[in-house]
């Protein structure tokens, strides 16, 4: 709150105009009092109406004309609210009032009361009035709490030596500029930043002789990485085998907290060797008894040289001719051995012991059988050999050789329109080729020779001739005799003679 305009008393202005009625007498400000009333204050008056409590912790300074700023202060447990003040003097006298409708503030039990406010007196000159305590109104200021704090000069803040000043904009301007051309100044100017000549100086340098390297764990733990020397570190040599005309470079690098170790050695010169060991440093063995590792490299390891002691040659999988370089599996599971290719199942494997034991009995003498499946309409799938080598033989349903071949749709053979069929074994001969005797007239019997007997004729006859000078005629057979020959007639006129007979068995 600021700028309260208090009400100036006529007893308070009388006290504080001095004995020689030239000026004002230095009084002090020792209490406050509070009321919570409603009142329009004047200068007649002479005590603060409704006044429920005063207060003596009460801090205040000039800080212009007519114009004082006083902090009053209520750590009790008091519960109140404050619609007036007045200011009493140490002689007793109340020197001003101030009123208004509305609380000023409210307090409660648990609430400490500070009100801060300005002080105007538009009649008064309050330059020779001070407080009685003075020592809360403007605190020094800290990190821990707000405060008064005074404002440090160009000078103080390029100095930098003043604790308890607070830097301006102003002031810092001369400073930074200072600090900046120091800075410009130095040889090296970044002393603290960790360049790679810096690195190296903090974290390689040569071990100390030591009889073994494994006594200088803890320093490596410590600070890193670190050369070693052939030379002076004879436990390297001991551990890794290093050859003794060049040095050996070393590293130990730690994880979790130090607690894992991994720890590294390489020889120098042309082949250079590397050797490893890892652990933690709580683990038993503890981690300076654990076995150094020698790294494999081209000198180390020889594959054509380590193939003896596999005990088999190995396949090499894909890279072949025609060959890509899928994955390929082969497994047991418990019945046969399968093949996989990438996840493509490609079954199970043939043995020549167990294709010969499917296959005894179904070999016809020492003759190859090449077959294949094939399906036939209006029969079962049967097996049938291909056609292109006339050494292939084909396998067909023993009903398509039944005696009812020709009736079969599509399988009857026909000739001018006369279906004939073969049948074993007529009497007469082995093999004959017959027709069928069901009596249909577009079917054929077919006889051997000698079950036919001699053919009788009727003696030869002429019916009818024919004149070829004449524009008309018929000359017919008439039935049962057949055409046999002509005659030709050239007495009087050409004529052409039909000559025939009848034939019939004996």
């Amino acid at each position: 709150m600021s700028g309260l305009p208090f009400i100036t008393t006529k007893v308070g202005r009388a006290a504080l105009i001095n004995a020689a009625h030239n000026g004002t007498a230095p009084l002090t400000v020792t209490h406050v009092g509070l009321t919570a009333a409603v009142f329009t204050p004047d200068d007649d008056s002479t005590d603060l109406p409704g006044e429920f409590k005063r207060l003596d912790t009460i801090s205040g300074e000039v800080v212009a004309a007519g114009t004082i700023h006083v902090t009053i202060r209520d750590d009790s447990a008091d519960v109140y609210h404050v619609r007036g003040i007045g200011y009493w003097l140490s002689n007793g006298v109340l020197l001003g009032v101030y009123s208004q409708p509305e609380p000023i503030l409210q307090k409660s039990a648990q609430s400490m009361l500070l009100l801060s406010a300005d002080t105007v007196f538009t009649t008064l000159d309050v330059t020779a009035l001070t407080f009685g305590n003075a020592n809360f109104t403007n605190p020094p200021a800290t990190i821990q709490r707000q405060g008064v704090v005074a404002l440090a000069s160009a000078d103080d803040t390029v100095t930098g030596t003043d604790a308890t000043r607070a830097v301006t904009p102003a002031g810092l301007t001369p400073a930074l500029t200072q600090a900046v051309d120091l800075h410009k100044e130095e040889v090296d100017p970044h002393a603290g930043y960790l360049t790679q000549e810096r690195g190296n100086k903090l974290y390689f340098h040569k071990l100390e002789a030591v009889t073994n390297s494994d006594t200088d764990c803890d320093l490596l733990i410590a600070s890193g990485v670190r050369d070693v020397s052939v030379t002076n570190d004879r436990g390297i040599l001991a551990h890794t085998h290093l050859p003794t005309d060049g040095d050996g470079y070393g590293s130990l690098t730690t994880f979790n907290g130090g607690q894992f170790i991994h720890q590294c050695y390489s020889n120098g010169g042309t082949v250079q060797r590397s050797w490893s060991r890892t652990g933690y440093t709580g683990d038993s063995p503890t981690f300076n008894d654990r076995p150094w590792k020698l790294a494999w490299d081209g000198i180390t390891f020889n594959p054509d040289d380590k193939q003896d002691a596999l005990g088999f040659t190995p396949v090499q999988q894909g890279t072949g001719v025609d060959q890509l370089l899928n994955t390929v599996k082969i497994g047991w599971n418990n019945k046969v051995l399968k093949a996989t290719v990438d996840k493509t199942d490609l079954g199970s494997f043939v043995f020549l012991t167990t294709l010969n034991a499917a296959l005894s009995g179904k070999i016809s003498g020492n003759h190859n059988i090449r077959l294949q499946w094939q399906g036939r309409d209006g029969q079962p799938t049967w097996v049938y050999g291909g056609y292109a080598d006339p050494n292939d033989g084909a396998l067909y349903n023993p009903a398509n050789f039944s005696v009812h071949y020709a009736s079969n749709a599509g399988n009857a053979n026909t000739l001018s329109g006369i279906r004939a069929r073969y049948v074993e074994n007529p009497g007469i001969k082995p093999y004959y080729l017959w027709g069928m005797a069901a009596g249909s007239p577009a079917e054929m019997t077919l006889f051997h020779l000698s079950q036919i007997p001699a053919v009788h004729s009727s003696g030869l006859h002429e019916f009818g001739s024919i004149d070829p000078g004449r524009t008309g005629g018929t000359a017919d057979l008439p039935s049962p005799f057949v055409l046999v020959g002509l005659r030709s007639n050239v007495s009087g006129n050409f004529r052409v003679h039909l000559r025939g007979v009848t034939m019939g068995l004996g």
